[in-house]
């Protein structure tokens, strides 16, 4: 095979396991898009199974997050887990970074109890306090 001939193209596909090791081993990995290409796997260590996609949350959602589309998992030896949201709502550039490195996600506590930064895929686990909200008194302790 000549030297300057590109591989065929099967080549070049990838698995989404391999997709999944490369941005965990990158440096400075790419910023996810949305939708996700891939549902992502369940954060429980005993599960990983991938996370089954919610079209929209309940109209009736009391938390701010009505008609957003999310995974959870209904797999495995635990109760139906929340994953991440599919979309890119609350992933700003001055957020500080997850485990995996990207952009966190800053969302709202589900008792209404403020915000808080999260993986954005819900791959890492992380989660930070986020700066109180505007009106919200601060805890001085």
């Amino acid at each position: 095979m000549n030297s300057f001939c590109r591989p065929p193209a099967q080549h070049l596909i990838i698995t989404r396991t391999q997709f999944i090791n490369m941005t965990i081993k990158s440096e400075a990995p790419l910023e996810p898009t949305f939708p996700l290409p891939f549902a992502p796997p369940c954060p429980d260590p005993s599960c990983r199974r991938p996370g089954t996609l919610i079209p929209a949350a309940r109209r009736t959602n009391e938390v701010g997050n009505a008609g957003r589309p999310y995974y959870v998992c209904v797999h495995g030896n635990h109760p139906r887990r929340f994953i991440t949201f599919d979309d890119d709502l609350g992933i700003y550039t001055i957020n500080p970074r997850c485990d995996c490195g990207f952009t966190s996600r800053i969302t709202n506590r589900s008792n209404q109890d403020g915000q808080f930064y999260c993986c954005p895929i819900g791959r890492c686990g992380h989660l930070g306090s986020a700066p109180p909200m505007p009106g919200e008194p601060m805890d001085l302790d």
